[in-house]
């Protein structure tokens, strides 16, 4: 009885893990609840004493915004898409949302950081602005601030191909 009962309890975990994993990758939108991004002011992972606002976006030709952390399994998924989209000369802004600032630049120091600029949200201050309920978020905007393309959840090859590749090209055009 005992080995059907651990059986039954494996193969619900199993399931989750899958449903966990795979609504992840659905939930994908082309447009948020906000279609501008709102203002911010955050402090600097990188260099202290320095804040990171929506003014340095413009600024620095960023037009992609993504909400990371060191804990957070989809966001380690995702992170070399994010690398490939660096490495062709996207500039990227990373917020790490709700974290210990120490071990999200660890994690960047391991696995690489794609971030142009990243910033510290630790309390998660821009959740409630942002509609941001979980992590990762992906937000593509122009250089007016305007959201062009949000994906909730971990960023897959075919949200780069199919959305985000073809938005920043007609943004530099």
């Amino acid at each position: 009885m005992k080995k059907y009962l651990i059986l039954i309890a494996l193969l619900i975990f199993c399931i989750q893990i899958t449903w966990i994993w795979t609504a992840h990758d659905n939930l994908s939108v082309s447009a948020n609840s906000i279609s501008n991004i709102p203002e911010f002011n955050l402090p600097s992972l990188d260099v202290d004493g320095i804040m990171i606002s929506q003014k340095d976006l413009s600024y620095q030709g960023i037009h992609v915004i993504n909400f990371f952390a060191s804990w957070c399994g989809p966001c380690k998924v995702e992170h070399p898409f994010l690398m490939d989209l660096a490495e062709r000369g996207i500039d990227i802004l990373g917020i790490d949302f709700q974290d210990n600032p120490d071990l999200a630049k660890d994690f960047l120091k391991a696995q690489g950081s794609p971030y142009l600029l990243t910033a510290i949200d630790a309390m998660g201050e821009l959740g409630p602005t942002w509609g941001i309920n979980s992590i990762p978020q992906t937000y593509v905007i122009n250089d007016a601030g305007q959201v062009l393309f949000h994906k909730s959840g971990r960023l897959i090859r075919e949200d780069i191909e199919n959305h985000i590749n073809p938005l920043l090209l007609a943004i530099k055009e």
